[in-house]
């Protein structure tokens, strides 16, 4: 049931955002609200499904911008989300 609530917020036709990781199409969240230490970094959340063997140093293409991780890690215990930091190319 949970899977099924993230399919709701990962709907680029609702708030999430069209990318690519390794050439696949994903969706992405923004995540404004985050705290972070450097203004260069941008912070998104994919679906772990859609970004199984995430590295540092990948490109995520949002839209037309292309970043590479910086780093990542489980978004909560579920280990459903990603939190991801970004940094543009």
């Amino acid at each position: 049931m949970m899977t099924d609530d993230l399919d709701i917020f990962y709907d680029s036709d609702e708030l999430g955002v069209s990318a690519k990781f390794n050439a696949n199409p994903i969706v992405v969240l923004f995540l404004d609200d985050l705290e972070i230490s450097n203004s260069e970094q941008t912070v998104i959340s994919a679906k772990t499904s859609d970004v199984v063997g995430i590295k540092i140093s990948d490109l995520i293409t949002i839209e037309t911008t292309e970043y590479k991780v910086i780093n990542f890690d489980d978004k909560d215990k579920t280990k459903l989300e990603q939190l991801i930091a970004l940094s543009k190319v």
